[in-house]
């Protein structure tokens, strides 16, 4: 059985292994570059979808002129 001298000292370790986890440890080097490329991906995919929206906006504005076009075209010419 363990004395009551080693119990403390072990529970003295685990609360200093405890409190050296709480401050942030410098990120190694193959940390540091999977963050930047996460980084650049979320900016290449954000850049992405902001070209897309604006393609599906300029259809959607097409598409709606269009209508327009046909059903003014219907109203002047088959009347």
């Amino acid at each position: 059985m363990p004395e009551e001298s080693q119990i403390v000292n072990l529970n003295k370790q685990d609360s200093e292994k405890d409190s050296t986890d709480i401050f942030p440890r410098p990120l190694s080097q193959k940390q540091k570059e999977s963050l930047d490329e996460c980084e650049r991906l979320i900016q290449h995919f954000k850049k992405e979808a902001l070209q897309h929206k604006r393609w599906f906006q300029g259809l959607k504005y097409s598409s709606i002129f269009l209508a327009a076009t046909v059903r003014a075209y219907q109203l002047f010419f088959n009347s």
